[in-house]
């Protein structure tokens, strides 16, 4: 897995264990996806979920008619709510709370702008894990585990609000080793993934600018605020 340096949290975690809860939860909300809107629940026993509700940014979506969550724990895979069997369900990808109504009592999840989790990103889900040894939960990309603990390379500097010409907003990192750092396959996440350059190096106490110019599609960096993630690429 990846570390992750995160701006509004940073946690440690481990592997997705919905069995460390004491006392237990009747279900836990095991990842939430934003594009489509999507969520996966962990029962510990069967539920008839006919009529219930999902409470997000965007307002009361209603769980169909002849929804049942099996009992799926302690094995087998989480159980979907999508718009296959919900009405109304959207969940705002820069930060949401996402609350399932079920036998009138569950947990809820908060990430992004509203929370110290990661917001889910397009093509991706944020995935429940639990950090040791308070068993916290925490939501991260499923692609990237959060590591306890800063990099040598930070964000130093971000602006996201310059109109006055093309391009003109960046992403500046600074290198806090007394040696050059090359970034092959480190990833800077917002609304989507910006994989750094082959042969990339940030010189000892030096800078690298991510120009606008080189933001992929639908990469984002709101003005009035957003999230920013640098995942390093040493697999630790």
């Amino acid at each position: 897995m990846n570390k992750v340096l995160m701006i509004v949290a940073l946690s440690a975690v481990s592997l997705l264990q919905p069995c460390w809860s004491n006392p237990l939860p009747p279900y836990e909300i095991g990842y939430v996806k934003a594009f489509p809107p999507e969520i996966g629940i962990y029962a510990i026993m069967s539920f008839d979920i006919s009529g219930d509700t999902i409470a997000t940014g965007a307002g009361i979506a209603i769980i169909n008619q002849g929804v049942v969550v099996p009992e799926n724990w302690y094995s087998g895979p989480p159980f979907i709510l999508d718009s296959s069997n919900t009405t109304g369900f959207a969940i705002n990808p820069e930060g949401d709370s996402v609350f399932v109504d079920i036998a009138e009592w569950g947990p809820h999840v908060q990430f992004g702008l509203l929370g110290q989790s990661s917001p889910p990103i397009r093509g991706h889900y944020i995935k429940r894990y639990y950090g040791q040894p308070e068993f916290n939960p925490h939501l991260s990309f499923e692609f990237a585990m959060p590591y306890q603990g800063y990099t040598k390379v930070i964000i130093n500097e971000i602006n996201a609000g310059s109109t006055w010409n093309r391009c003109s907003n960046f992403i500046e990192f600074y290198n806090k080793a007394d040696y050059a750092i090359c970034l092959d396959n480190w990833r800077l996440v917002c609304d989507t993934i910006y994989d750094f350059p082959a042969n990339a190096f940030i010189p000892p106490h030096g800078f690298y600018v991510v120009d606008e110019c080189d933001f992929p599609l639908r990469f984002g960096m709101d003005y009035g605020g957003d999230n920013l993630y640098l995942l390093s690429g040493d697999n630790k």
